[in-house]
């Protein structure tokens, strides 16, 4: 075991920098990265990295490291402040981020790291156990490339706040959210209807019966869901009201839904399935920004247009009792959101040449 430090304290003058690129890590478990990690980090070894997505990391930086390994060999967990560098033949442990200011040689801009470098067999099987379970737990955190390219959005735009000092950025428009690849990959969605049709006491005794489970209580938003339907934690869903006649009103009522959970509701035939938005996950650590704002006349004149025509008839409630599975709505899900694209930036157009 050797004590490593960036800068001279009580006579100890190794650099933690160089000793990480002697080490050639193929395994990182760090808090954060900074835009110049490329100079302290070969990334040709790596083969997994976990990191913080949070601020303190550059999104930037993020995104260059994705696009540098793949989303296979990046990981995201929020809580994680350890700094594990791990190569094959030995490992640093210690306070360095990955970024010039710990790693760096500007002695102005250097920060004072401590790290201790760990040769012997037995300190590498211990952390590389560590390691293996920090990625666990990266891994159920962010299961999948989509909630990691969700997640890496919404960094960018907290980063953005905080660097202009701003309290809030604007909510993205619609018109930028279909312009934008990247959100639209970032941020996919479902369009689903939901309207009050159950009388009074069905209604409540749903309600009794979910709060006999110890969860009624505490959500915030939900819809049911066929048993076919394959709907899933982490995803969005546009949520709007039809009226009695199963029409899009004109002014409709419209919300995002962020599912945090899927639950079974006993005894209902129709729409067993529950998808859920937790109350107490209602923040910024466990539901994301929404892919845009729907609350502007533009788009909600725009969805109600397109809603009521003859060809989404499929999208819009039935008039019998038959049940409705989204799945049967795929191929018309992403024609409507075009469509109402097209009428949203023609009526925006239209707004302008009157003026």
């Amino acid at each position: 075991m050797k004590i490593l430090c960036n800068k001279l304290t009580n006579n100890i003058s190794n650099d933690i920098g160089k000793e990480l690129k002697k080490i050639k890590p193929t395994k990182v478990a760090v808090a954060y990265i900074g835009k110049d990690w490329k100079n302290h980090l070969p990334s040709n070894k790596l083969q997994a990295i976990v990191l913080s997505p949070t601020i303190g990391s550059n999104p930037d930086a993020v995104q260059e490291l994705v696009d540098e390994l793949g989303w296979e060999k990046v990981h995201f967990l929020d809580n994680l402040h350890a700094k594990i560098y791990i190569g094959s033949a030995a490992a640093l442990v210690g306070s360095a981020n990955l970024s010039s200011n710990a790693l760096g040689d500007d002695e102005q801009k250097k920060r004072i790291e401590v790290a201790v470098l760990c040769e012997s067999a037995g300190s590498l099987k211990e952390l590389n156990k560590i390691f293996q379970s920090i990625l666990t737990q990266a891994k159920d955190a962010y299961p999948d490339d989509r909630v990691k390219k969700e997640r890496l959005y919404d960094l960018g735009c907290q980063y953005k706040e905080v660097n202009s000092k701003r309290k809030k950025v604007a909510s993205v428009k619609f018109g930028s959210y279909m312009e934008s690849s990247q959100i639209r990959e970032a941020k996919p969605f479902k369009v689903v209807w939901w309207e009050d049709t159950l009388e009074d006491h069905e209604y409540s005794i749903r309600v009794e019966k979910r709060n006999e489970k110890a969860w009624g209580n505490r959500v915030a938003n939900w819809l049911g869901f066929a048993r076919q339907d394959s709907v899933c934690p982490g995803e969005w869903l546009l949520t709007w009201k039809a009226d009695k006649d199963c029409k899009c009103p004109d002014i409709p009522e419209l919300s995002w839904l962020y599912i945090h959970d899927i639950r079974p509701e006993d005894g209902v035939d129709d729409y067993p399935k529950i998808a859920i938005q937790w109350k107490e996950k209602c923040t910024n650590k466990y539901t994301p920004r929404p892919p845009f704002n729907v609350n502007t006349k533009g788009f909600k004149g725009a969805f109600s247009r397109v809603m009521n025509l003859d060809k989404y008839a499929a999208l819009r409630p039935p008039a019998d009792d038959r049940v409705c599975c989204l799945k049967d709505t795929e191929q018309a899900q992403q024609e409507f959101v075009n469509d109402v694209f097209s009428e949203y930036r023609r009526h925006e157009h239209d707004g302008r040449e009157s003026r």
